[in-house]
């Protein structure tokens, strides 16, 4: 009993053993009873490396016992038999092998016991086991000849030498190396299909916009596909991705294209045109409404910042955006040249081709296109004559213009008879100004009513008299044009400012005349002569102050002289005069001497135009940010816009 426990023990160690052994060979059922060396597939502890062969496995025989036929076919070292898969040579086997086919040198190879090729009777041969590297070795103990894991490819690890002078890199591959299809981040950047999770989106900062990322030979990414796909940044213009620049490369854009008057146009990092390197101006006008300011450039665009309550910025903007402290571009189309500008109450106009343009307050008709609405974008005014427009004014909620030919059209709120059409009705498109034989070539509309200069360099005006503000006794209104009268020997006016009471006209000498309400000092006559007046009186006549430019506001007045000098006068509520408080001034007093202005426009706040450096200056009312300072307060001298 001892001994059968004994032999099951022993087999146990090799293979199995059968619990219902009951002393009867059971061979065949796969599992190796005592008396068994295998039995069917199950070989045991048995292989052809144990007796020198180089198959693996040897087979099983019928009687579970081990056949190494197989392994005696695959051949081992010593059977004379050259094994190219395993061996160099094998005893006088030598593949046709000289020291010379071995770039040696003279003499002669042998094959030693691990079937290796003895080169140590050649010129340059070696002997493996000096511990010296020579002849064909790969290593002969310590001497690796230089190599380690690391100079084989692999990422570490060491590097042994076996007793037949064979690297053995068992110890390298634990570490990994390039090709293994195996992804060592620390080493790689890929490795075969392992890309470590990226692709050409992903793989790098530039966000390709596609293609197929694959990996090199030495595992680095390889990005030639993406790269080919474009990425932003790579100063090609990627429109189907939304590119509309790429670096240096702008396309055709330029800061003129989008409505900027200079500059230069960049490109953002995402590949969007960046304009923070244009600028609006040079600017050819500014005109001022309530609360709001608008210049045209010198390009022709029309740019507007303040109040927006109404849509009177003009771009596409509404309630939601009250207002804007910097310029926007009002939403005209890119081919459009604006000629004209001038701003109303809450709204404004131009003209371009011919043709009248208003956005802005519309509750009156004052946009002509035949309608009450707002507009937050320009709407053409309805042109039924197929006239040519030529001058354009915008008062406080009517609007009037001159035709090529000299006459003159008007709509909006018709109160008064401000339209001069021989009503008091409201138009929503241009209506015809009653003609009494008349050309005109310079209009105004004002507060609740319009004056013009005609042909001859007269003035006329009509709509509210109440404050003698159409120059003509009593208070009547009128709704057709009256001839201001100047005396027996009129002076020749080229131009006429309507206000809010009163207006202002000059001639072509330089000179101002005003009527209406005086109060306030809005003649500029001095503090002894506050009462209202028909009769137009001198107010500026001075060879030190030759008028070039004149601009009536509500209850004040600012001119341009021939040497750039500003000069205003009347009610300084708001600091709209200048001078640094909110004082009226009643006679025509200079306004920052230190700079030398082109063109001024005057409403609750001014700005005017400096000629030197292009600079615009606004001063006044600023609770809107129609100052262009940067602040929602007014401020009562001339100050610098923030932007060109």
């Amino acid at each position: 009993m001892k001994t059968a426990i004994l032999y099951c023990t022993l087999a146990l160690l090799f293979s199995g053993c059968d619990e219902k052994n009951t002393g009867v060979e059971t061979c065949g059922d796969g599992i190796i009873d005592i008396g068994e060396e295998c039995d069917g597939e199950v070989i045991g502890g048995y292989s052809c490396l144990q007796h020198g062969y180089y198959e693996e496995l040897p087979s099983c025989t019928s009687n579970c016992r081990i056949d190494i036929t197989r392994c005696i076919q695959s051949g081992s070292c010593g059977d004379g038999v050259l094994q190219g898969d395993y061996e160099g040579c094998d005893g006088e086997s030598l593949g046709g092998a000289t020291c010379g086919t071995l770039n040696l040198g003279s003499g002669q190879i042998s094959c030693n016991q691990f079937c290796e090729f003895d080169t140590s009777q050649c010129e340059f041969g070696g002997v493996c086991g000096n511990d010296t590297k020579d002849g064909l070795e790969g290593c002969d103990g310590e001497d690796t000849g230089g190599e380690d894991c690391e100079s084989l490819g692999y990422h570490g690890g060491t590097l042994f030498c076996t007793v037949g002078c064979k690297l053995d890199l068992t110890g390298c591959e634990t570490a990994g190396r390039c090709g293994n299809s195996i992804l060592e981040a620390e080493f790689e950047e890929c490795d075969g299909a392992d890309l470590g999770g990226v692709n050409c989106e992903t793989v790098d900062e530039h966000g390709y916009y596609g293609g197929t990322l694959t990996c090199t030979e030495d595992c680095t990414l390889d990005l030639t596909s993406c790269e080919a796909a474009g990425f932003c940044g790579d100063g090609i213009i990627q429109a189907a991705h939304g590119e509309t620049c790429d670096q240096s490369v702008l396309g055709n854009s330029t800061c003129l294209s989008f409505a900027y008057g200079g500059g230069t146009l960049g490109c953002s990092d995402s590949c969007a045109h960046d304009p923070s390197g244009c600028t609006v101006g040079p600017f050819a006008t500014v005109a001022t409404g309530y609360g709001f300011t608008c210049v045209l450039n010198s390009q022709g665009r029309v740019w507007c910042w303040g109040a927006n309550d109404a849509g009177q910025l003009g771009n596409d903007a509404n309630d939601a955006t009250p207002l804007s402290m910097a310029p926007v571009p009002v939403n005209f189309d890119t081919a459009m040249t604006i000629s004209q500008l001038s701003v109303g109450g809450t709204y404004a106009c131009a003209l371009s081709g011919g043709e009248i343009f208003c956005w802005g307050e519309g509750k009156d008709g004052q946009l002509g296109n035949g309608s009450t609405m707002n507009s937050v974008q320009p709407v053409q005014a309805i042109n039924t004559g197929g006239n040519i427009y030529t001058f354009i004014s915008a008062g406080a909620n009517h609007a009037c213009a001159l035709t090529s030919s000299g006459d003159a059209f008007c709509w909006g709120n018709g109160t008064y008879g401000r339209l001069g059409d021989g009503a008091s009705m409201d138009h929503s498109i241009p209506d015809a100004v009653i003609s009494l034989g008349t050309q005109f070539t310079q209009i105004s509309a004002g507060f609740r009513h319009t004056c013009a200069v005609d042909t001859a360099h007269r003035v006329w005006c009509w709509g509210l008299n109440d404050d003698l503000q159409c120059g003509v006794e009593g208070t009547t209104s009128f709704d057709t044009p009256q001839q201001v009268e100047f005396g027996p020997t009129p002076p020749a006016f080229v131009s006429v400012g309507a206000g809010g009471t009163f207006s202002c006209a000059l001639t072509d000498t330089g000179a101002v005349w005003c009527w209406g309400r005086r109060t306030d000092g809005r003649l500029g006559l001095g503090d002894d002569y506050l009462i209202g007046s028909s009769t137009p009186v001198l107010t500026l006549e001075d060879p030190s102050h030759v008028i070039t430019d004149i601009s009536t506001g509500m209850s004040h007045t600012c001119t341009i002289d021939t040497q750039g000098h500003l000069l205003c006068w009347g009610k300084g509520i708001n600091g709209r005069l200048g001078v640094g408080d909110d004082d009226d001034v009643t006679t025509p007093t200079v306004i920052d001497a230190t700079r030398i202005y082109t063109q001024v426009s005057t409403s609750k706040h001014n700005c005017a135009l400096e000629a030197v450096t292009g600079d615009l200056y606004c001063w006044g009312d600023g609770e809107a940010g129609q100052l262009g300072n940067g602040a929602l307060v007014q401020y009562p001298v001339p100050l610098k816009t923030f932007f060109d």
